[in-house]
């Protein structure tokens, strides 16, 4: 959350994790000084959860952004849309060494069920894919994958040997990462300005190491508004059989759906509301959006939410919410240099 819109759009992501959960929450936003103002001004709302909730925040500068974005050999800035869209590149590296994987979601989204359900979905993928995406299909080109809800392996990202993205710190990994010139030029990719920002760059990894370094998401976690949410929608027809679903949803499948669920269709996990007209900061504050047919209800209904109905908790429960702030974090590049670790943080 780089910026206080950005923060004003990503709260109902927040809150809905909170609604739905099951299981204890581990947050970690990379923000900016007032995105994270923002942020704390609800949760302090939150006194007595139902379960633990942690939330971290790492503040971060331009300056960091743009000196490890040219360490990597990309450029800081993508398109119109704004100084930090990059960081994304490198969230592996901020987030604490001893969180092993994570789960990336963007701030135009929300949950419609418990999200541990996608983190049950996510252990199934195996453990040597550096990360995880949703796409249409291995012949999906730049706008048929997302880099909006991504899972990451951190832990393999990083490895100083095959790191995710080369540095200058690293020495060798110009050639040994993931992410390399190699790369960017076997499709025909510009680092400095890839189609859709990161998001080409994560589609030119994925189209060279395909299912040797990469795994597929569901699309159920990512009900995009670029593809009409699957043709998913709220709707009176309480008895649709799963043939007629199935039927429903398959002129949005694509070339491979070997990703819908074992009933053979897909469910509503994430709405994440790209591609819905005219670009604003906060999607959710947008009438017309709010009150579509589809999915207008949902919207209201995670906006309107009150965060004081999140104290949940009993009397003598133990659960918290608690916040934590790192100023400025040291990029995982940096701590190899300095410590001159040989091998897997």
């Amino acid at each position: 959350m780089l910026g206080a819109e950005s923060a004003e759009e990503g709260q109902y992501m927040i809150k809905s994790l909170i609604m739905h959960t099951s299981r204890p929450l581990s947050l970690h936003i990379i923000a900016t000084p007032n995105a994270r103002d923002f942020i704390e001004n609800r949760l302090v709302l939150v006194q007595r959860p139902a379960i633990d909730i942690r939330v971290s925040f790492y503040i971060m500068t331009k300056k960091q952004i743009v000196r490890r974005a040219r360490s990597a050999g990309i450029h800081a800035v993508f398109m119109d849309a704004g100084e930090f869209i990059n960081m994304k590149m490198f969230i592996h590296e901020i987030l604490p060494m001893t969180a092993k994987k994570a789960i990336f979601l963007d701030t135009d989204a929300f949950f419609l069920i418990d999200p541990y359900i996608m983190w049950r979905d996510y252990a199934q993928i195996p453990d040597d894919r550096y990360m995880s995406l949703t796409h249409n299909g291995p012949e999906a080109d730049k706008a048929g994958l997302c880099s909006c809800v991504m899972g990451f392996n951190l832990q393999a990202m990083r490895n100083p040997e095959a790191p995710f993205l080369p540095s200058k710190f690293i020495p060798g990994s110009e050639k040994t990462a993931i992410g390399t010139a190699e790369v960017w030029n076997a499709s025909g990719t510009d680092p400095n300005h890839p189609m859709y920002g990161d998001q080409g760059l994560y589609w030119a990894m994925w189209k060279y190491w395909g299912d040797n370094k990469f795994g597929r998401l569901s699309r159920t976690w990512n009900l995009e508004g670029c593809h009409n949410q699957q043709n998913l929608q709220l709707d009176a027809e309480q008895d649709r059989t799963i043939e007629k679903e199935i039927e429903n949803q398959s002129e949005w499948f694509g070339s491979d759906h070997s990703d819908v669920g074992p009933m053979g269709i897909f469910y509503p996990g994430i709405l994440h509301f790209n591609c819905h007209g005219d670009k604003v900061p906060n999607i959710f504050e947008k009438d017309n959006f709010v009150n579509i047919h589809s999915w207008g209800g949902a919207v209201r209904f995670v906006r309107q939410y009150k965060w004081v109905w999140l104290n949940r908790g009993t009397q003598d429960s133990l659960a918290r919410l608690v916040t934590y702030s790192v100023e400025k974090p040291t990029f995982w590049d940096e701590i190899v240099h300095m410590q001159g670790l040989p091998s897997t943080l």
